[in-house]
């Protein structure tokens, strides 16, 4: 969030616009990116078959889960503490919190290397991996290390550079989409595509890493020293641009565990999937999942452009806009979902079909229940921001729990019943429960802004609403 944004700027007179003009530059990526997918899904499932192709979903959702799993979202406390003071030109403690997300990431990376490569060795014969996938996992375990670049993404967005996110991504995706093209013209086989996917990650981290560097330095007008990192919050010198780090880690493990809570629950189930009915079921499902996110993504990626304008607005005390962005999101997702439904039912069989080259007798049918479930979701986007931004990360983090022990269960007598449509409703259950619990707190908040928008006193980043 610069603070050289002009007011008189058409495109940032509202929060509503500028979240609109941020998450613009996000649809534009992951729309290239749903477009790519659609191009490299079939040549790996060509090279490699529908089973081997679900063996290196199986194991790239592992590794994925792992740094999910272990990731400190530094990013969200990096914007949650750093706006305030950006805004008010301080730019030693932007540094200051710049490198302490860094030291997160690569702490956090090195908890998952360890973690996945000891889980691995432990539960690979329950998830039903071969020794020769099991091998292939251990060789690929050291690429989570860089997979967390957190820091780079808060500074992106706390510099409103949504247009480097989306070069980013995007760029890594095309040297997926080569690596996959190249595997696919020479027989490649499940290594060869695992390296291609490694590469990618280091590719990713390298940009990611140089970016956040140049911005730093072009928007504070100084270098960053090496030597912040060097200098921990527990340190004397570390604490002294932002001293109060018992609030920054406490936001940080918060809205970090509600994340653990949520990636354990999407990426689980593929590794479910696949140790009770087989690689190649694992391959229908996710593809038929990636499908109908790719569908809904022009909503569901509104939530990198609505954290930071929400943090703003809490910083001002504005809470009648907040309120009235709120609303107003909610209503254009409802509306919304009626037309991603629509589009679901025309194309998603279809291109089910041509991402697996073979007809697959009830794609309708799961393409439905997935897109009914990805429909749901859509409409918490607005919410948990809403939630984080007013402290509520406690509530995020005890109801993902609550919905991650009742959807396993379920998951596992619906899969026995009902293969991988019975995943797919277990995908909708989950949903909906999480869809009500975070609606009831989130139209609570509402109703007290309502209420009393003119009578409270301004809000410090540590407080709540009244």
């Amino acid at each position: 969030m610069s603070a050289s944004r002009s007011p008189s700027c058409p495109t940032a007179s509202t929060p509503l616009s500028r979240i609109m003009g941020n998450a613009s530059f996000v649809v534009l990526e992951q729309a290239l990116n749903a477009l790519c997918s659609f191009i490299y899904v079939p040549w790996c499932v060509q090279a490699l078959g529908l089973g081997g192709f679900g063996e290196m979903l199986l194991l790239t959702s592992y590794l994925s889960l792992v740094s999910s799993v272990t990731h400190l979202h530094s990013w969200k406390a990096l914007l949650h503490f750093a706006t305030a003071p950006h805004e008010r030109g301080e730019a030693a403690t932007v540094q200051r919190l710049a490198a302490v997300a860094m030291q997160t990431d690569w702490a956090s990376g090195l908890a998952g290397a360890l973690l996945g490569a000891a889980g691995i060795r432990l539960c690979a014969p329950l998830l039903g991996w071969s020794p020769h996938l099991a091998t292939l996992g251990l060789l690929c375990t050291p690429v989570v290390l860089i997979m967390n670049t957190g820091w780079a993404i808060g500074i992106m967005r706390l510099f409103d550079s949504f247009r480097t996110t989306t070069s980013v991504e995007f760029a890594g995706t095309c040297l997926r989409t080569l690596g996959c093209f190249i595997g696919w013209k020479t027989h490649q086989g499940l290594t060869f595509f695992l390296l291609v996917w490694c590469a990618m990650q280091v590719f990713l981290f390298l940009l990611s890493t140089l970016s956040g560097l140049h911005l730093l330095r072009r928007r504070l007008n100084r270098r960053f020293s090496p030597v912040l990192l060097w200098q921990g919050p527990w340190t004397e010198r570390g604490r002294a641009p932002h001293p109060d780090w018992a609030t920054f880690w406490k936001f940080t493990f918060s809205v970090s565990s509600g994340n653990f809570l949520s990636a354990l629950t999407r990426q689980l189930s593929t590794l479910l999937i696949g140790a009770w009915l087989g690689a190649a079921e694992v391959a229908v499902f996710r593809v038929a999942s990636q499908i109908t996110r790719a569908l809904a993504k022009p909503a569901s990626v509104l939530t990198p452009a609505l954290y930071p304008e929400f943090v703003q607005l809490r910083d001002k005390n504005d809470w009648r806009g907040f309120r009235k962005t709120v609303l107003l999101l909610l209503r254009g997702i409802l509306l919304a979902a009626g037309l991603i439904l629509l589009l679901a039912l025309a194309a998603g069989a279809p291109l089910l079909d041509y991402m697996l080259h073979h007809h697959f007798a009830g794609g309708r049918r799961l393409i439905t229940l997935l897109a009914l479930s990805v429909l749901i979701d859509v409409a918490t986007v607005p919410m948990e921001p809403v939630l984080l931004v007013m402290n509520q990360a406690a509530h995020v983090f005890h109801t993902r729990l609550a919905v991650l022990f009742l959807y396993v269960p379920l998951l596992y007598l619906l899969v026995r019943q009902d293969g991988i449509d019975g995943a797919a409703w277990a995908s909708v259950g989950a949903s909906m429960l999480l869809l009500l619990c975070f609606w009831q707190r989130t139209a609570r908040l509402l109703r007290k802004m309502h209420a009393r928008m003119r009578q409270i006193p301004p809000l410090q980043a540590g407080d709540t609403l009244p």
